[in-house]
């Protein structure tokens, strides 16, 4: 994943409220799944670095699955984690057997939920997870990047708070 993908995950991240993270979490997969393409065009059976990205992809499957509370909907949690199951099966199909077809069937599957996840992110009113949260705006500058961010807090204190 590029440095700019990267900080643009870290800001959505540290502004997010808790369905929001959700929604970023199945951004950061399809980012990985794509990420990974590469390594499997014109018939070939993936590269290192794309079975490296298949992993990251993987990890945010785990992190969705240990994000599951069973104690509130006991029912729809067993259906997520169950799809997560089989994504992540998929996923390891497509590292194994070559077959890149499986990474896209997983992401196809997980794009209506990131969809619903999404419209119901509008309609949470809760606030950041995240505390503490140096602001930042982004604009044009006389460097050579073109776009540089600057953090506009006073606060010596820069640690987050979750």
């Amino acid at each position: 994943m590029t440095d700019e993908k990267k900080q643009e995950f870290v800001n959505r991240i540290t502004n997010a409220n808790r369905t929001e993270l959700i929604v970023v979490l199945y951004d950061m997969f399809t980012e990985y799944v794509n990420e990974a393409a590469a390594g499997y065009e014109d018939g070939a059976k993936g590269s290192d670095d794309s079975k490296a990205s298949l992993d990251k992809a993987n990890e945010v499957l785990n992190h969705l699955k240990s994000d599951l509370d069973f104690s509130q909907d006991k029912d729809f949690c067993g259906r997520m984690y169950s799809i997560y199951s089989y994504c992540q099966e998929l996923i390891a199909k497509t590292i194994y057997s070559g077959e890149f077809s499986s990474a896209t069937e997983a992401v196809n599957l997980l794009k209506p939920l990131r969809d619903a996840f999404d419209t119901i992110s509008s309609d949470d009113k809760t606030g950041p997870v995240m505390d503490n949260v140096p602001e930042r705006v982004a604009g044009y500058t006389y460097g050579k990047a073109g776009v540089d961010e600057a953090d506009l807090s006073d606060e010596s204190n820069r640690g987050y708070l979750a």
